[in-house]
């Protein structure tokens, strides 16, 4: 390992390269390799020149397709999509919720009479992890409409087990007996999956792409772009300052809540620019001596 040289290094990753894999997962992995050598230089373990890992010229991440999602076509998806899941993209387009933020939704934390719900956490895997930042973690107020979507799907009994035949009931108690099956424990998710256990990635993505091809909408059309297509509605509507819209969207920082509006805005020789004309205007027309006051 002491022979160690910077050419290792690009040969490492021109050979990971080579493998096809994402440039994500060789950045991924690249990362690995800098700490551990950068471990071995600061405990002396093995004498290794410090730049072994500098200036490595690592893949350009090729910047993830945006599918800008018309109202119209966010309800097709909702119409497609098993029932079961359905409130999930309602969640996400109405109330801004990433995927494992609707994942890990529970009732308690939905006030139904002052419109709002309590985003404290996520599923990941199944299991309950913190979100995503500090913001995104607090009380969002939410449309009437997104309750009415959560309240028909409790009404429609799709946070509890689907029923199953009774002989793949009688085969449940038996393997309870046996110790080698055990029943879903009631969390007070909004979601399940059909045996009543929490939602994983795994088993609601094949929902989801049979949903978008179903629905003839772009099929790079991932579940995050339904929160973009929150954040582009609140923008747009007139309705909130920039400012509330971050707060809205739980942006940790206002840019990344500009970068979401921006992506989609018109070009600027195709924008029709009123307000100055409407400023001045409003100006000039003044009374003199009110303008004294």
């Amino acid at each position: 390992a002491g022979s160690l040289r910077r050419t290792d290094s690009n040969a490492f990753v021109d050979e990971l390269i080579g493998k096809g894999l994402a440039a994500s997962y060789v950045h991924q992995v690249f990362k690995t390799w800098r700490i551990f050598v950068h471990w071995m230089v600061d405990e002396k373990e093995i004498p290794l020149p410090a730049n072994i890992v500098s200036r490595i010229k690592l893949p350009e991440i090729p910047k993830r397709k945006v599918v800008d999602l018309t109202p119209q076509q966010v309800a097709r998806i909702a119409e497609c999509i098993e029932p079961r899941f359905e409130v999930l993209v309602w969640e996400a387009a109405c109330g801004g919720v990433r995927e494992g933020e609707a994942f890990g939704m529970t009732k308690d934390r939905v006030d139904f009479l002052r419109r709002r719900w309590h985003i404290a956490e996520q599923r990941q895997k199944g299991q309950a992890v913190k979100t995503k930042t500090k913001a995104s973690m607090t009380w969002v107020s939410v449309d009437q409409f997104l309750l009415d979507k959560i309240a028909a799907h409790l009404a429609a009994g799709y946070d509890r087990p689907a029923q199953v035949q009774h002989a793949t009931e009688l085969r449940r108690i038996r393997r309870q007996a046996q110790g080698v099956w055990t029943p879903p424990v009631d969390e007070g998710l909004i979601v399940t999956n059909h045996a009543g256990r929490p939602l994983t990635r795994q088993t609601f993505h094949p929902y989801w792409r049979e949903a978008v091809e179903e629905a003839g909408v772009d099929p790079d059309a991932r579940f995050h772009d339904l929160k973009g297509f929150y954040t582009r509605t609140l923008a747009t509507s007139g309705n909130h300052d920039p400012k509330t819209v971050q707060r809205l969207s739980r942006h940790a920082r206002f840019e990344e809540t500009w970068d979401t509006y921006a992506e989609t805005g018109a070009g600027a020789e195709d924008v029709k620019v009123i307000a100055f004309s409407s400023a001045f205007t409003a100006t000039g027309d003044e009374d003199p001596s009110a303008a004294a006051v």
